[in-house]
């Protein structure tokens, strides 16, 4: 089966609380990782699905930007959907169901946990990649307690809620 590399995103966008240099920051070491991955097994595609915009601005088109100034070549897939974890998840493996394909999966440290825990109901077996880099502050925290929190509001049959209320939020361009 041929690979892809799904990038699972961490809000990018500099004017929404972000701190460092962005070279040093969570969602930019995921674009690195995925960029190295991408021209180590032969220009492997880089896939991309987030809905999520703020002032205008797809985080999609922003990694995918930052992905072409770090010099991948590949052909870089783009779907405007999923506005949160649950959704990006669903997305990358509608499309590798539909294109036989088996996806590396690349995400923050912090944010692995949770991403390992749903990506386990869609018999993930392949690599993931965790990246250690600066995160946002508030999301930090969010993916800390959502660590923990999260299995539980599964295990509770609360996902369907939560999701539809991080999906409001989204929607409406808030982090």
């Amino acid at each position: 089966m041929s690979l892809f590399i799904a990038i699972i995103p961490k809000s990018p966008l500099p004017h929404k609380g972000r701190m460092g240099k962005i070279e040093s920051q969570d969602w930019y070491k995921t674009c690195l990782a995925a960029a190295n991955i991408s021209k180590r097994g032969g220009n492997l595609p880089i896939f991309i699905s987030s809905a999520f915009q703020s002032e205008g601005v797809y985080e999609a088109d922003y990694y995918k930007k930052v992905l072409r100034s770090l010099g991948v070549t590949a052909k870089i897939i783009v779907q405007y959907q999923g506005l949160e974890t649950v959704g990006h998840l669903y997305f990358i493996f509608a499309f590798a169901k539909e294109n036989n394909l088996e996806p590396i999966i690349v995400s923050t440290f912090l944010h692995s946990p949770r991403v390992k825990f749903i990506a386990r109901r869609h018999n993930y077996s392949h690599e993931h990649w965790s990246v250690l880099g600066i995160p946002r502050p508030k999301e930090a925290i969010t993916d800390i307690i959502l660590t923990f929190l999260f299995p539980i509001i599964s295990w509770l049959g609360l996902e369907k809620k939560f999701i539809k209320k991080n999906t409001g939020r989204r929607k409406e361009g808030k982090i």
